[in-house]
């Protein structure tokens, strides 16, 4: 038995070493690319490198869509392209192709190290005074492992690749701008074309001493693996007694365990009204309860959702304004997710959307909601040990929003729609009086009807702002919001508020930390 456990060591060592000679670590390359800062989507890319053989290899990739970005867990990967197979020798060049400009990248191979063309940006500039005069520019930055730098960016739309070597010594790495006989615009899909590659096929002989490297690694790795399983044979029954000990660590299992939970054992139930439900009923329940939302359903299938803003848009001018009916004012656009996704896309939603409350369903028929306040309720039970650096201060939105104690409730209500912003600070000159919500209208329009229209801030408004200090950490937030169950808090500092702190931006901030421990 022996005898053919290491015949078959030796078989497989031997295969180690043949591979050797062909085997060569890949060169990485990834970035983004931008056009006015923008995140360009499905933007085509094409590599040109040469293979251990000296053959030459191509591979096309695409910049990440947002969907696709959403799927791969980082919504921020928008506009990323990825190369992760560039088995180039050490000593070439790799030829970063833009296709749809008329730029190449040049960049040194260097296997098993990763280079991050960190920026990409395409400006295409129109000049309709002088039609023969459009300027492209591409600006890029790179960084990788070994502060490795690309060569040259090099214009290819006319002529052929010059050697490399001349753009070595190039003052200007970072711009170039020229000038393009074109009437009228430049089109971003304008052919390319194809370059050569008569500099990096010389450089080929290069990697030799490279190759011999990898063999003797290998040959390494093979004896490694001999010697590994002589210890695991005569020590099978410790391995196997520590493997059964073996857990994730507290900080991975409650990552893991709140974002895979089902959203379905966490969600509450929801308000469902029917389409002839009036005004005044909606009303009253949703000042009974505090619901931010409440779902029009028909046979248990959602067909809309009114929620504050739904409540804002309405025309205070209609007579008999109570006995206005659901269907009059509801909204469509609902999001609905079934009970069996996970937290993890719940808190996608509720994060990316823009919304506070998501309907729960069951094969299609409503179930239930889940909130941002739920979401924080979970996240609060992370084990992990998020950067004292990030206080209230660091995620504070500066936007804030003031308005007098004497503006009429209308014209707060109009300001809240235009702004997307349910949240005011009411004041009088440099005080801070209270606070206006859409909560507030909802109440209002509930006690007074639409008598509304002729009333102040002041009549209506909290009379008290629950702040914040700045310097309160993610946990002191958290069990503050529980409590309170607000959505903004004032930040407030030496009697002046600094800014808004929003729930949305402390969820983001478990979310990533979340994420961070589970790669």
């Amino acid at each position: 038995m022996k005898n053919k456990i290491f015949l078959v060591l030796f078989f497989l060592l031997t295969i180690s070493i043949c591979n050797a000679q062909n085997y060569i670590l890949p060169t990485k390359i990834s970035g983004q690319i931008l056009a006015k800062n923008i995140p360009i989507e499905n933007f085509e890319i094409t590599v040109h490198y040469l293979d251990i053989s000296g053959e030459l290899q191509t591979q096309t990739t695409f910049t990440l869509d947002k969907e696709t970005a959403i799927k791969r867990r980082n919504p921020s990967q928008k506009g990323y392209y990825f190369f992760d197979e560039i088995r180039a020798v050490k000593g070439t060049n790799i030829i970063l192709d833009l296709k749809q400009t008329n730029h190449n990248l040049i960049i040194p191979a260097n296997p098993g190290y990763s280079i991050e063309v960190t920026t990409i940006s395409l400006n295409f500039v129109y000049q309709p005074s002088s039609p023969t005069n459009v300027t492209e520019e591409i600006n890029y930055q790179t960084q990788s492992q070994n502060n490795e730098e690309i060569l040259a960016l090099i214009n290819s739309s006319n002529t052929k690749l010059e050697e490399l070597n001349q753009y070595e010594d190039s003052q200007d790495k970072t711009e170039l701008n020229y000038n393009i006989s074109k009437n009228n615009l430049v089109l971003i899909n304008e052919s390319v074309q194809s370059p050569t590659f008569n500099n990096v096929k010389k450089q080929g002989s290069k990697a030799a001493k490279d190759i011999f490297n990898i063999f003797i690694v290998l040959l390494i790795v093979g004896v490694g693996l001999v010697i590994l399983f002589l210890l695991i044979k005569f020590s099978t029954k410790f391995f196997s007694n520590t493997v059964s000990k073996i857990t994730l660590s507290p900080t991975k299992a409650s990552s893991r365990n709140i974002l895979n939970k089902k959203v379905g054992f966490i969600m509450n139930s929801c308000k469902k009204i029917s389409v002839n439900e009036s005004l005044h009923n909606i009303l009253a329940m949703m000042s009974a309860t505090g619901s931010d939302i409440v779902f029009v359903v028909n046979n248990n299938r959602c067909i809309g959702k009114i929620d504050e803003k739904d409540i804002l848009k309405i025309d205070l001018t209609k007579k008999d304004l109570m006995n206005i009916q659901a269907k009059e004012i509801m909204s469509k656009n609902v999001v609905l997710i079934e009970n069996d996704k996970s937290i993890e896309e719940a808190f996608y939603v509720v994060t990316q959307e823009n919304v506070d409350v998501i309907g729960i369903t069951d094969n299609n028929v409503l179930e239930g909601q889940i909130s941002s306040i739920d979401l924080l309720q979970q996240a609060s039970k992370f084990k992990g040990d998020i950067s004292k650096n990030i206080t209230a201060r660091t995620i504070m939105s500066k936007n804030i929003n003031l308005i007098d104690k004497k503006e009429t409730i209308l014209h707060v209500r109009d300001l809240m729609l235009s702004n997307n912003n349910l949240f005011f600070i009411v004041n009088e000159e440099k005080n801070h009086l209270g606070t206006f919500t859409a909560k507030d209208f909802i109440h209002s329009l509930t006690k007074y009807g639409n008598k509304i229209q002729n009333m102040s801030i002041e009549q209506v408004m909290h009379s008290s702002i629950t702040s914040l200090k700045p310097d309160l950490d993610i946990n002191q937030i958290t069990q503050i919001i529980l409590e309170k169950k607000f959505k903004n808090y004032p930040l407030k500092f030496e009697k002046e508020i600094q800014g808004i702190l929003k729930l949305k931006s402390v969820l983001e901030i478990y979310l990533k930390s979340m994420q961070k421990e589970l790669i």
